[in-house]
């Protein structure tokens, strides 16, 4: 109990090398501590993001590995964050959050497949949690499997007003040159996200692959308030269009 509350006090304090060090103490006591900490939420009042519902206010072994894997992360020691990830989903099996970190890790390494069943077993976990769906579809994406839309597509679905969600899928949509559905996808982002340039850029992107300069001129055009850092770009291709759509028409 007391090695865990110095260690979240040190981490409170940035220092994430004495925190580690008293995670790591907790992992040697003999015998094997079955619960670290009972009612940490309800004392302090802080929400505990990385541990599952059911047992939020409860600190067992698994979290103690959960959390030694956050600090190896957070300096950098990815094989050891990897090897923590281990021993916390050895002792829980559902612990979803740390599924997917550990894929995120698997996926660093070059191991794919084993990134993907632990995706595929988060969802199988919590079919309606966004994230895993929305990391397999990333990594599918990457490895140019065609099946990442239908995870795209999922994440639309469980976040229907998210402007994000939607410019994912454009964004598939337009590097796999479905231009007329990246639009849509786009319009949808606009509409739930009106002042964020990347939704404009991106719909301009995709009418101007479809040669419909006028409707790309109006998006950029629409982008370049709302993004200072994007002005040199957004300039050049505004410059470029008015000269096509002067000669043109279009």
């Amino acid at each position: 109990w007391f090695y865990y509350l110095r260690s979240d006090s040190y981490n409170e304090l940035g220092d994430k090398d004495n925190s580690l060090r008293d995670l790591l103490t907790i992992t040697t006591l003999k015998p094997v501590p079955k619960v670290i900490a009972l009612n940490y939420t309800a004392q302090t009042g802080r929400v505990r993001e990385h541990f599952e519902g059911k047992d939020e206010n409860i600190v067992n072994m698994a979290d103690i590995y959960c959390l030694l894997g956050s600090r190896y992360l957070e300096l950098g020691k990815f094989e050891q964050a990897k090897s923590a990830f281990d021993n916390c989903l050895a002792l829980d099996k559902n612990e979803v959050s740390i599924r997917i970190e550990r894929a995120a890790l698997l996926r660093r390494s070059g191991n794919n497949s084993a990134a993907l069943n632990d995706l595929n077993l988060a969802i199988s976990v919590r079919p309606k949690f966004i994230d895993p769906y929305l990391e397999r579809a990333k990594l599918k994406d990457a490895l140019g499997d065609p099946s990442a839309l239908a995870d795209y597509s999922t994440v639309v679905a469980l976040g229907p007003k998210d402007p994000g969600s939607y410019m994912m899928r454009a964004e598939f949509y337009r590097r796999n040159k479905q231009f007329v559905k990246a639009v849509e996808d786009f319009n949808r982002a606009v509409q739930l996200s009106p002042r964020d340039a990347d939704a404009y850029i991106g719909r301009g992107q995709a009418y101007e692959s479809m040669s419909q300069w006028a409707q790309a001129l109006t998006n950029y055009r629409q982008a370049l308030p709302l993004s200072p850092e994007d002005k040199s770009m957004l300039e050049a291709k505004i410059t470029k269009l008015v000269k096509l759509t002067s000669k043109t028409g279009r």
